[in-house]
């Protein structure tokens, strides 16, 4: 199978977080994956199982995310989401905006980081090597 595009990548992770299907995310996820949170107190996420588990909680809970923006690189995906969360209160304008980085690797996602700032987030993702073990 040859190679897929960060741009198809993106959009099909786009649909997984958009309609929480895990087995939707789960093809995208390397096994080994490691995801680290903005939010304050959040402990990291190892492995494919850490990742699908945290989401489905969340989802759970009736927290949503919307995707404004979409950036990608050779090895990377930002996805800019509004947060939608019923424990939080405010309009679509007020609720918080996280940049999701997600690194690739053979087209899974290896790791993934969470920044409050979008600059942050693109300096990331544009300074970044392909992650290795």
């Amino acid at each position: 199978m040859p190679p897929r595009s960060p741009r198809s990548i993106a959009a099909d992770l786009r649909d997984a977080l958009h309609t929480a299907d895990p087995r939707l995310l789960e093809v995208l996820l390397h096994p080994g994956v490691l995801w680290v949170s903005a939010g304050p107190g959040e402990p990291p996420r190892q492995g494919r199982g850490g990742v699908l588990g945290w989401y489905q909680d969340r989802h759970d809970q009736g927290v949503r995310v919307q995707t404004e923006e979409i950036f990608t690189f050779p090895a990377v995906i930002v996805l800019a989401l509004r947060i939608a969360d019923p424990g939080i209160a405010g309009t679509t304008d007020e609720r918080p905006l996280y940049y999701r980085v997600f690194h690739l690797c053979d087209d899974q996602v290896i790791r993934i980081r969470d920044y409050t700032e979008r600059a942050h987030a693109l300096a990331a993702a544009h300074g970044s090597a392909a992650p290795s073990f």
